[in-house]
């Protein structure tokens, strides 16, 4: 698999803690909508090969 959208899952991947699920803001803020989880804006990391982002972990409700 190819392309920036599989190169920023496997960046969120390398830094996320064990059982943890991150995604990018505008991810995020799309879930942010569904009553079923909860979202909180982590500090901005940089990320190799993509730059800076603020990464998004997600729960559940």
């Amino acid at each position: 698999m190819f392309g920036s959208s599989v190169n920023l899952a496997a960046r969120l991947t390398d830094i996320a803690d064990p059982s943890a699920v991150l995604t990018d803001t505008a991810t995020g803020e799309l879930l942010a909508r569904d009553a079923r989880f909860v979202v909180e804006t982590l500090p901005e990391r940089e990320l190799a090969g993509i730059g800076p982002i603020a990464p998004v972990l997600l729960r559940s409700a």
